[in-house]
C-alpha cells in the first residue's frame, strides 16, 4: 500500500469517528428559553435554574420593569435533567413562583392579582 493512501485512509477514518462522536453527544443536552413578559406594575426578576443532582444552578437571569419583555436563555442542560423558571419581585414576602419549563422556548406572562406591591405574582404561559 502506498504511503499516501494509508496516510487518506488514517485521516478519513478519524474524520468519520469525530463525526460519529459530535453526532452522538447531539442527544445529551437540551436548550431551554423563555420570551417573558411583565403584566405587572412592579419590576421582576426572572431567572432559568438548570436542575441536577439536590439543587440547581443559575443559568440566566433578567430584571424586567412593567410592560417590558425579554428573551432569556437558552440554557443547555444535560439529557434527563431539564430547568425551571423562577419569578421574584422586590420585596416580595413569600416564596418566588417557579415552574418547569419545557425544551425550546416557553412564551410566559407575569401577572399580577391585586394593585399592591405585596399582592400574589403567577406565570401564565402563553399559547
Amino acid at each position: 500500500m502506498n504511503i499516501q493512501v494509508f496516510r487518506r485512509s488514517v485521516r478519513t477514518c478519524i474524520a468519520g469517528a469525530v463525526l460519529v462522536g459530535v453526532a452522538g453527544l447531539a442527544g445529551c443536552n437540551a436548550d431551554y428559553a423563555v420570551d417573558i413578559t411583565n403584566k405587572t406594575p412592579q419590576p421582576v426578576f426572572a431567572k432559568i435554574f438548570r436542575k441536577g443532582g439536590t439543587s440547581g444552578m443559575l443559568g440566566a437571569s433578567a430584571r424586567l420593569g412593567p410592560g417590558d419583555r425579554t428573551f432569556l436563555g437558552p440554557v443547555r442542560t444535560e439529557k434527563n435533567h431539564g430547568a425551571f423558571l423562577s419569578i421574584d419581585t422586590y420585596g416580595n414576602p413569600g416564596r418566588p413562583v417557579t415552574a418547569d419549563i419545557l425544551p425550546g422556548t416557553a412564551y410566559i406572562e407575569v401577572v399580577q392579582d391585586g394593585q399592591g406591591a405585596d399582592s400574589p405574582i403567577r406565570i401564565v404561559e402563553k399559547k
